[in-house]
């Protein structure tokens, strides 16, 4: 591919062409080209003085050697950048010129003694020549220049633009990153959370199918999180129509809050819409906790509440009790005692014994109440202790019914103790037992006319033991019967009979800590028959 000469260098050229044949009549005569004839050397303008000689010598030396270096470099920078650089012949037409300006000063220093005056003056024209058409041959490049050095600045600006824009879009990918790092920590975050909190995280589009399913609870609901995607809501935690409801609600753009089960857990679930860029519904996140536990801790708060609240109304009523069924005996001991004291040198021994005898039994009845008292309050605390431990149950029948015989001489009544052979010992809370039995043969003596028997029958069946109290009082209405173990309970045709409603609540906690069952027959004005059947090695109360 052939390069066209570039036009300054073309005009150079013809320009010097055309002074050479103005010149060239001038070196037909080569010889008077170097004719030395009628001149003087320069030196002797300074008078040969040695010091300006060597200034002029030196100074003229270095000026046409760097020229002559300058013209080299120029020449060598085109050589190397011709394909790059812009106007390369202006650079060398520069070269030329500076050239020729080292040749004019080699010359002065050659002239010194040399006097070839043609040849410097050639020389100097030369130049010349080399000047003007370096100058004539500039003014038409200025235009062009401009136009390089503003496009040099455009393509500057555009170059800082682009620095700036990369600096920008470097800025914007380290954001990016950033973002991208803090939303990968975050997702991190998210399912550490949904794998240590119990909860269910999920999303569902706007036909209702499930897009995402999270959450460690779904193992306690038996829900496979790859199963789950894509089908309904509905047909994946099942909670009634309260989910299914709650995404329509969602998707029309209201937040939802509701509380169900599932699969036997129990959730709190929130549910609410997703929105677009354009603000546009595209389907609903919802999320369930599980709060079974926390349920079932308000539940056993409620229980505790209640179980308090009895307490503080048992409390009050065995208050009330004591109060009302403690100034009876305490009156009658107030009055032997007031007797003996006033008119015991009056009596009889059998009338001091008398009085002596209502003491012991009133304060029997007072130390019972007592003992039924701290029964019921322990129980229901839970702190009644069972101490079971091997005991004749026969002696121990034997002994209750003797000692309360002893204390019926003025009533008529009698207990009349009867015994089958039985496996005997038994493993049993004595304690409980004499209080269970106490209470039972009391009431049946309390509530049956003067004079009549109250029969006391211990036996055995298979690995139980079976103990009957069967009187023949007044009996206890049919209706009534199943209240009969209540607290402070009494059935209506007790009449003024006195009595606390504790005794058979006695009876019912002391069978319940022996792992016994307690049962009832009875007719109205025609007796009563109570059971007790009483494992003879218990196992332990829960």
């Amino acid at each position: 591919m052939s390069r066209k000469l570039p036009f300054p260098l073309l005009s150079y050229g013809l320009f010097l062409a055309f002074i050479f044949v103005l010149l060239a009549p001038g070196f037909r005569n080569i010889n008077n080209l170097f004719s030395t004839t009628g001149f003087d050397p320069h030196g002797h303008c300074f008078l040969w003085q040695p010091g300006i000689l060597r200034l002029y010598v030196i100074s003229d030396s270095l000026i046409g050697t760097s020229y002559v270096a300058i013209a080299g470099l120029l020449a060598l920078l085109v050589y190397r950048a011709r394909a790059d650089i812009p106007f390369p012949g202006i650079f060398l037409m520069f070269g030329a010129f500076i050239i020729s300006c080292g040749i004019t000063h080699f010359m002065d220093v050659w002239t010194l003694w040399n006097p070839t005056y043609w040849v410097s003056g050639y020389a100097k024209f030369i130049t010349a020549v080399a000047s003007t058409a370096t100058a004539i041959v500039m003014p038409p490049l200025i235009p062009r220049v401009l136009g390089i050095v503003d496009m040099a600045r455009k393509s500057e600006d555009r170059r800082r633009q682009l620095v700036n824009a990369n600096r920008e879009l470097q800025a914007e990918i380290a954001e990016r990153k950033r973002v991208e790092d803090e939303l990968r920590t975050s997702e991190g975050r998210l399912k550490a959370v949904l794998k240590s909190v119990p909860m269910i995280l999920w999303t569902v589009d706007q036909d209702g199918a499930l897009s995402m399913l999270e959450g460690n609870a779904l193992a306690r609901v038996g829900v496979s999180q790859t199963d789950a995607l894509g089908k309904p809501l509905k047909a994946v935690l099942s909670v009634e129509d309260v989910l299914t409801a709650d995404v329509q609600t969602a998707l029309s753009g209201t937040e939802q809050t509701a509380e169900g089960e599932i699969n036997g857990v129990t959730f709190e679930m929130r549910q609410g819409p997703i929105y677009n860029a354009e603000g546009e519904i595209v389907g609903v996140i919802g999320v369930g906790m599980d709060i079974t536990e926390r349920r079932r801790a308000q539940a056993e708060i409620l229980r505790m509440l209640e179980k308090e609240r009895q307490l503080a109304e048992l409390r009050s009523k065995i208050l009330t009790t004591i109060s009302h069924e403690i100034r009876t005996p305490l009156a009658i001991i107030g009055t032997s005692r007031d007797l003996l004291q006033r008119y015991s040198d009056r009596m009889t021994l059998e009338q001091r014994d008398g009085h002596l005898n209502k003491i012991r039994a009133q304060i029997d009845n007072i130390l019972r109440l007592i003992d039924d008292m701290l029964i019921l309050t322990r129980s229901a605390r839970g702190e009644l202790e069972f101490q079971p431990r091997t005991v004749s149950i026969t002696s121990l029948c034997r002994s209750v019914a003797e000692d309360l015989n002893a204390t019926l001489n003025g009533s008529g009544h009698r207990i009349v103790f009867s015994e089958s052979p039985c496996l005997d010992p038994i493993v049993a809370d004595e304690w409980l037992l004499r209080q269970m039995l106490m209470n039972l043969l009391g009431n049946a003596v309390k509530y049956s006319p003067d004079s009549t028997e109250v029969l006391f029958r211990v036996s055995c069946e298979a690995d139980q033991v079976v103990l009957q109290v069967e009187d023949r009082g007044i009996g206890i209405p049919e209706a009534e019967q199943e209240h009969v173990f209540d607290v402070f309970y009494r059935a209506e045709n007790v009449g003024a009979l006195p009595g606390t409603g504790l005794g058979l609540t006695i009876v019912r906690e002391a069978v319940k800590l022996h792992n016994g069952t307690v049962e009832i027959a009875s007719e109205v004005n025609a007796g009563t028959t109570f059971t007790v059947r009483l494992p003879l090695r218990p196992a332990a109360p829960d």
